[in-house]
């Protein structure tokens, strides 16, 4: 489901396009289904219950096993005839719940915490039973099918989230235990909203878990903002919470930078324009990366393209990127150092940092200074650290870009104490 380019296609995913090439969008339960998948598929904010997740987690769990497409074929099977003619509930009809309190007694789930977990799940599944693709509702339709594995199919689900819950516990321990975490300054713009300065935490991890980045989001883990891991092969994904209002496309555009192929002045090979180094999807120049837009994620390989070439790039160039990618000052004075032209603005964008900046009025501008080896061990010396000795004239709308960014605690007292006395 992607154009010639490498971007995705629009309103597109793979199960869409087999229903289309099959012709069966005249049947209204496989065009619901369509598009859920397509949800799924495309969207945040997917509950674990749901069947895309499901069969994501067990397939990652189990690999290419026959029973994880036995689970599928027969859950779709159910959910089409449940739904196509309605079926009354029957005797000895279970619900989710009372699967769970069944597995409960006979003492299947030891673990306290995935335990517990696992019960908030099921609450919440039953909550939003009226969702066509949740477990609970999936459970009815099972059982209303008659299908005669229905419990043992609920059952296999069951186990397979708890033992998912026991893996995200301990790497919520392991992201708490973590070295990497660093705070950020970064220009966030929630919906409807200003965008303002704030406090990002971004963590840097080294991990093959699958569920890091969901675990390092929960406040015992840290609550990262920003998760970047790092598994054993060399791969990285990057991912952002959703609801802190940050965006990546500064963070590709730098790490796309740095994987093009350079001559010996430190300089691509072929100049790229700064703006579409953020293009969705892969860009040929760039292959081993994708940039998930919608979802505010970036993937060198994933789960369902395990083949793509490690990264090249060293911890500490990464670490560097994310240092300085949240933030359009920080931006511009990492494209300084290394020779990129700063795309020119029509407007100041107006934060708590750019008032600070016109109460002062003189923080000089930081000089550039070489950049390193991105490959290298060695990160380059601090830009914003790095200030020229002799008088600046009066910063402009640019010059304010480069300058060094501030808190929103420092802001606000540097604006009230530039204010006139009464």
């Amino acid at each position: 489901h992607r154009g010639g380019n490498g971007s995705r296609l629009p309103e597109e995913c793979a199960t869409t396009l087999i229903v289309r090439y099959l012709n069966l969008g005249h049947d209204p339960t496989i065009r619901r289904f369509s598009a859920e998948v397509f949800r799924c598929d495309t969207r945040r904010g997917v509950r674990t219950t749901e069947i895309a997740e499901i069969i994501k987690m067990v397939h990652r769990r189990l690999g290419d096993n026959g029973e994880v497409l036995k689970w599928t074929h027969r859950a779709i099977t159910a959910l089409h005839n449940q739904t196509y003619w309605n079926y009354d509930k029957v005797s000895g009809e279970l619900s989710l719940e009372q699967i769970l309190q069944k597995g409960i007694e006979e003492g299947r789930y030891q673990d306290e915490r995935a335990r517990e977990s696992l019960k908030r799940l099921v609450r919440e599944s039953a909550e939003n039973k009226e969702s066509f693709t949740e477990l609970a509702f999936l459970t009815e339709c099972w059982y209303r099918t008659q299908d005669p594995d229905a419990e043992k199919f609920v059952q296999f689900a069951l186990d397979h989230l708890y033992n998912d819950q026991v893996e995200f516990w301990k790497e919520v321990d392991h992201c708490k235990e973590a070295r990497n975490w660093m705070t950020v300054t970064g220009l966030c713009s929630r919906a409807n909203k200003q965008a303002r300065d704030r406090r990002i935490k971004v963590l840097f991890i080294e991990s093959d878990n699958p569920v890091t980045i969901r675990a390092s989001r929960l406040k015992e883990a840290g609550g990262a903002d920003v998760t970047i891991q790092r598994r054993s092969t060399g791969n990285v994904c990057v991912s952002i919470d959703a609801h802190r209002g940050i965006n990546l496309s500064n963070f590709t555009r730098m790490i796309r930078w740095l994987e093009l192929p350079k001559d010996k002045n430190g300089m691509p090979f072929e100049e790229i324009p700064w703006e579409e180094l953020d293009t969705e999807g892969e860009i040929k120049e760039v292959p081993e990366w994708y940039f998930f837009k919608p979802g505010q994620q970036l993937f060198n390989g994933s789960l369902s393209r395990p083949d793509v070439q490690p990264s090249k790039l060293h911890d500490k160039a990464i670490m560097e990127v994310a240092q300085h990618a949240f933030h359009p000052r920080t931006v511009n004075v990492w494209m300084k150092v290394r020779g990129i032209s700063v795309p020119q603005r029509t407007e100041p964008i107006q934060t708590v940092g750019d008032a600070l900046q016109e109460a002062t009025a003189k923080q000089p501008a930081p000089e550039a200074t070489p950049a390193a080896d991105p490959t290298s061990e060695t990160p380059a010396p601090d830009a914003q650290a790095s200030v020229a000795e002799k008088p600046k004239k009066k910063a402009s709308v640019k010059k304010r870009k480069l300058s060094k960014p501030v808190s929103l605690d420092e802001a606000k007292d540097a604006l009230e104490t530039a204010q006139p006395a009464s």
